[in-house]
């Protein structure tokens, strides 16, 4: 068939034949017929040349047999493989995977998946491609890429390949990254769940020290002055203890109150939040407090900016501020008269509201754990309960800001109120 179509042709045919030995055994033969022409280019006899490429064949089907196998060890991973020049741009895409193939083909666009970046990202790569080449051989960078309207997530690794080229494979982790992510937040639920608890366990022991101390220590005293006052019948010591009862009394009411307040603040799930004009509350509550500043001669200067608007629990700020203010003049120095500065600025936490004064102040080095502790007194003064710090920090908190002291004995203190970002705005409100 072969001599047959040289013979037709006039041409150099060659092809490669499986034969067999004696033996039976197959083996592979190169056979090439070559014509010759006379001197009018006719062809006048043929040349035969044979050679046994049995080793050639059988090397050439070992290479391609592990073609297919490696073929479908790759069809199996779900990746694709990028060629990076030096400055960052893509030479060549290899789609290993025909799935992922499909799936990210846009039009005719070759290179659709470096399509789907954003700028930032780009630039992400080809700084660590700069960083590869110059050295470091190896990097990986995970980066959450939009596809379609939805957020999916990508592990790139960078491997050089020479000077000038980096070889990127791309993997899609999203299945990977969305257990992560649940995960994550599963944990976070569990620290926050743990958070309240121990809150929780901490507001209880308080509430165990005030019903075991306070409120059993009043009740006591209540239940000797009634003994007394049964076997006492002297009218004078009778009203003597009639008065005492009613001081004991008082006291205890007063700490049931405070504990009902404590009890709204710490049960509330969610602050009521509205806009506040911060200079018109202070103003608020000086005049509240119009009396104490007459009788004191006190000067409070009101620095806070009149375009100021805090958004947040309008209560509870006005409770803070005017615990704050009225204890600048309770605790004043006997010899001095009051001056209060009323400030607000902006910090990287928020807003910073400071009231300032020049007043007994408090020793921070022996008291500034026990500053805002329930019960907690600082000076001999006959309305000191100890309860009023304890309830601004409570309040405080529950707006979502924190609360400070710095002070000087005999010289005076600032009590500093921070209220998060998100609590407030400085724009004017019609």
């Amino acid at each position: 068939m072969l001599f047959r179509s040289a013979i037709k042709s006039g041409k150099e045919v060659s092809a490669t034949l499986t034969n067999y030995a004696k033996s039976g055994e197959a083996y592979e033969v190169s056979l090439q017929i070559l014509p010759l022409f006379d001197d009018n280019g006719n062809v006048t006899n043929f040349i035969s040349l044979q050679q046994d490429v049995t080793q050639q064949v059988q090397s050439k089907r070992e290479l391609e047999d592990q073609r297919n196998r490696l073929n479908a060890i790759l069809q199996t991973l779900p990746d694709e493989i990028y060629l990076f020049n030096a400055d960052g741009n893509p030479v060549e895409q290899f789609i290993v995977n025909e799935t992922l193939a499909d799936g990210i083909k846009n039009g005719e666009n070759k290179l659709a998946f470096i399509q789907l970046l954003k700028d930032n990202q780009k630039n992400l790569i080809r700084n660590n491609i700069q960083k590869i080449l110059s050295g470091n051989g190896f990097d990986t960078l995970e980066m959450n890429i939009e596809v379609k309207d939805s957020k999916s997530f990508y592990e790139i690794r960078f491997s050089k390949m020479d000077d000038v080229h980096v070889i990127l494979l791309v993997r899609d982790i999203t299945d990977r990254a969305v257990l992560i992510e649940e995960r994550n937040e599963q944990m976070k639920l569990t620290e926050d769940a743990f958070s309240i608890v121990s809150a929780q366990n901490s507001k209880l022991l308080n509430f165990s020290y005030i019903v075991s101390h306070n409120i059993r220590s009043h009740s006591s005293n209540i239940s000797g002055l009634i003994q007394l006052m049964l076997e006492r019948r002297d009218p004078v010591i009778h009203n003597q203890l009639i008065q005492s009862l009613k001081i004991s009394s008082d006291r205890l009411d007063e700490t049931l109150r405070h504990l009902s307040d404590l009890l709204i603040i710490q049960s509330k799930q969610k602050v009521h939040k509205e806009e506040v004009q911060l200079h018109e509350l202070v103003h608020k509550i000086l005049q509240t407090l119009s009396l104490e500043i007459s009788v004191t001669q006190a000067t409070i200067i009101n620095k806070i900016d009149n375009n100021l608007i805090v958004f947040n629990d309008r209560t509870y700020l006005e409770s803070s501020l005017l615990n704050l203010i009225s204890n600048t003049i309770k605790y004043r120095r006997p010899d001095v008269i009051p001056e209060i500065i009323i400030s607000a600025s902006e910090t990287e936490n928020g807003i910073k509201i400071a009231v300032e004064d020049n007043g007994l102040g408090i020793d921070l080095k022996a008291n500034r754990e026990k500053v805002f502790g329930m019960f907690k007194t600082f000076h001999q003064h006959k309305a000191s309960r100890g309860i009023g710090l304890f309830i601004t920090k409570n309040q405080v908190e529950a707006m979502g800001g924190s609360i400070a002291v710095d002070s000087t004995p005999l010289k005076g203190s600032v009590f500093s109120i921070t209220l998060p970002k998100s609590t407030y705005s400085n724009e004017v409100v019609d």
